[in-house]
């Protein structure tokens, strides 16, 4: 008979979360007494990488900042800098603030586009890049040779002229095309009058979006002109997708109503011929404090939005919108907001996996300070909250972000969180690391079965529906000197399971099962367990022989049904998929309330997972509404097992 220890080592696994791939007080900071803010998460090449803004001149409450980029190592065991050689390596003076990061990427590099600013009336858009040799960062076009607050060019603004004292603009969002020219889109306010967030000696705020041009030495502007409907009123806190080449932009719009501000969500995307933008329907539409900044995002070749939306008095509640067949207005996603009622949302951030959408946002539903990043997922066409939440520590509150991405089919999130532990200059509160999550599985259950020469492993793994790759490390005695190959998990929850040969009978084997989230490293790793092979029989039935034909004894069989729908209507296929982990004899039984016979089905599958489906008839016609037990039992050498779900048939 088979035997299961205890696990040897490793404490239980916790439920499939958010934790971070590399943790500790200060992972991606320059410094760790420094403020970070804006973190900005992209994948290029399937490779992480962020991008934030960090204080410069005081400690822990700086005046000015500058703009640093990390990428996860291929150890997986650290964030580093890329580039970052000297005391401002992207931004172009250090006496400045640099804030607002924007990483994407061209042609397998990183660029990172960021908003600094030179004077109070001149706020510069401007886009780096690492040189070939990838020792430092390129600006584009190239900065003056000997940069200073008198000689600065003006690469990206609407206003690139330095008589006037140039323009303000702000909150970039830089993005691929897929022919190497990507789009940076920007909120500027020039030198004039009507502006309402810049004030009097400023024109109303515009939405402008540029392109690298095709010597890849400047920047063009696209659309003939802003991406806003309304020059008299200010338009702010653009963001920016590519759906089919084509950059679209959503932004808040003021208007003014019965003489009094009103604001929109406006979307627009570039026209066909490039010479204008288009301008759709709003997505919603309400005073001032109703929202919060809204993202876009091309999510399976749709452009879906999301932003926080308090209906005009209470709590914000995450939105989500995406634009519809006809491609003339805006569906709500999930017939509901995504967040609780409980606790006020902002700061939404959309990502596709999949080619379904994945929203992430800060929430204060604890409490008022402590800022919590969350993400949701839909399920069923409603929303279901993923983990619990993304902070390294749930009592620290994070102060940026969040910044949603897919990384490998899973979903990560960066953020800033206060450590509320390095004192700054003025005061506790100090300071704000920037941090990165990613949502990984749990491992359910772990187990394994075993002959004298063989043994299945199998585990079962909650995978929020999440393609993580699964496989087991194995080794005799208490080391771990073997890896399975890895398969991909699709069901929630869903099994793997592995079948290892050429063991010695009556002998001690550990094992553990480990996890792929994002990227080949690191490693999510489950709890340790051991077996203990069998003694070789002198007879008894054989198992299937394994790759070199060394036999298997005596394995016992193990079935598990993985997915099943709670509810059919009657009549209708009833479909199971299962997990058997020896070639079998698999026969379905559905039983009434009573406990007769109402079908059976018989199969004969191989190793492995499969779905088995009964035709929801009983004699020909559809059985009685109600609640019926299905008992999938496996048959193989005289061994049996067997699993069963109740599920409800409906007229």
């Amino acid at each position: 008979m088979a035997c299961a220890l205890a696990a040897l080592a490793a404490a239980p696994a916790a439920m499939a979360d958010w934790h971070e791939p590399v943790g500790g007080a200060s992972p991606i900071n320059e410094s760790s007494t420094r403020n970070s803010g804006n973190v900005n998460l992209a994948t290029i090449l399937g490779v992480p990488f962020v991008a934030w803004n960090e204080d410069t001149t005081q400690q822990g409450q700086g005046s000015s900042s500058t703009i640093h980029v990390a990428q996860l190592a291929s150890n997986g065991l650290s964030w580093q800098k890329v580039a970052d050689a000297g005391a401002h390596p992207i931004s172009l003076l250090g006496s400045t603030s640099s804030d607002n990061p924007s990483v994407t990427g061209v042609g397998g590099a990183p660029w990172v586009a960021w908003q600094e600013g030179v004077t109070q009336t001149d706020t510069e858009i401007r886009v780096a890049h690492p040189n070939g040799a990838g020792t430092a960062w390129t600006e584009v076009p190239p900065a003056p040779a000997n940069p200073s607050l008198n000689n600065i060019n003006h690469p990206i603004n609407h206003d690139r002229a330095a008589t006037d004292g140039g323009g303000n603009a702000a909150y970039p969002t830089l993005r691929g095309d897929g022919t190497g020219h990507p789009f940076v889109s920007f909120f500027e306010a020039d030198p004039g009058s009507g502006s309402l967030f810049f004030g009097n000696n400023f024109n109303p705020a515009e939405i402008w979006v540029d392109k690298l041009n095709a010597n890849g030495d400047g920047w063009d502007e696209v659309g003939g002109g802003p991406a806003n409907p309304d020059p008299t009123h200010d338009a702010a806190f653009p963001r920016m997708t590519v759906v089919g080449g084509v950059p679209w932009v959503v932004f808040f719009q003021v208007a003014i109503q019965n003489n009094n501000p009103a604001l929109t969500i406006g979307v627009s995307h570039l026209s066909a011929d490039g010479q204008s933008w288009v301008q759709l329907p709003a997505v919603a539409s309400g005073n001032p404090n109703e929202f919060s900044n809204a993202d876009i995002q091309n999510v399976g070749g749709t452009p879906y939005v999301a932003f926080g939306d308090n209906g005009g008095s209470g709590n914000h509640r995450i939105a989500v919108y995406k634009l519809n067949s006809q491609g003339n207005g805006w569906d709500v996603v999930g017939g509901g907001p995504a967040s609780s009622a409980s606790g006020d949302a902002d700061h939404a951030s959309l990502t596709g996996i999949g080619g379904a959408p994945w929203v992430s946002w800060r929430d204060s539903s604890t409490s008022s300070s402590a800022k919590l990043i969350r993400a949701a997922r839909l399920v069923g066409g409603v929303w279901q909250q993923a983990g619990s939440s993304a902070n390294a520590d749930s009592s620290h509150p994070a102060d940026f972000g969040p910044s949603l991405a897919n990384v490998g089919g899973i979903p990560w999130a960066a953020f800033g969180e206060n450590d509320l532990t390095t004192p700054g200059q003025n005061g506790p509160g100090c300071c704000d690391q920037a941090r990165v999550s990613r949502l990984e599985p749990t491992f359910l259950l772990t187990r394994a079965e075993a002959s004298d020469r063989s043994a299945s492993l199998l585990t079962k793994v909650q995978t929020f529906g999440l393609a993580f790759r699964v496989g087991f490390k194995w080794g005799p005695g208490k080391t771990l000197t073997h890896t399975t190959p890895t398969s991909p998990m699709s069901d929630d929850p869903d099994y793997a399971f592995k079948e290892i040969t050429g063991l010695s009978p009556s002998s001690l084997y550990t094992f553990e099962p480990f996890a792929t989230a994002g990227t080949p490293l690191p490693l999510v790793v489950g709890s340790t367990d051991a077996f203990v092979t069998q003694s070789t029989p002198s007879t008894g039935p054989k198992g299937p022989p394994g790759p070199r034909g060394t036999p298997g004894h005596n394995a016992k069989l193990f079935v598990a049904i993985i997915h099943a729908p709670r509810h059919v209507h009657r009549g209708k296929h009833v479909k199971l998929r299962y997990v058997v982990d020896e070639d079998a004899a698999v026969t379905l039984r559905v039983t009434d309330a009573q406990g007769n016979r109402v079908a059976r089905v018989v199969r004969s599958p191989h190793a492995g997972k499969h779905k088995i489906t009964w035709d929801g008839l009983e004699g020909g016609s559809a059985p009685s509404s109600g609640l019926y037990k299905f008992t999938l039992t496996a048959h193989v050498g005289g061994q049996t097992d067997k699993d069963s779900v109740k599920i409800r048939l409906i007229d």
